[in-house]
């Protein structure tokens, strides 16, 4: 399962940063320097996580005072589908919001190149 989602996870940040620079790009906003951050930003995600997979490779269980014997492989699994989850649903709304802003622009362009007083019904 890690290993699965260790995959699903560079491409869903990659999905996660295309649909936003659409959304900016639709809204005129574009910034190139909020798209390099974002960028970054995922990368420093995926190569903490390879990171800490690397370190449950060497060590799979550590004992913490206190708490006991911990499986660094299982937490692990458990944060990545966490954050893969939640990137999917991040994913998810932007496309509905990019689907819903090209209705809204191609119904606006429709009514803008529309003669006065006239209707397409």
């Amino acid at each position: 399962m890690l290993l699965q989602c260790m995959m699903a996870l560079p491409i869903a940040l990659l999905v996660n940063i295309l649909l936003g620079v659409a959304i900016a790009s639709t809204k005129l906003e574009f910034d190139k320097q909020k798209l390099i951050q974002g960028i970054v930003k995922g990368g420093s995600i995926y190569l903490a996580i390879g990171g800490l997979f690397l370190i449950a490779k060497v060590i799979p269980t550590i004992d913490v005072e206190g708490v006991g014997q911990l499986d660094i492989l299982n937490a692990l699994t458990v944060i990545i589908s966490t954050v893969l989850g939640i990137y999917v649903y991040k994913d998810l709304q932007k496309l509905m919001e990019v689907l819903q802003l090209k209705t809204q622009s191609s119904d606006s362009l429709k009514a803008w190149n529309q003669p006065q007083g006239t209707s397409e019904d």
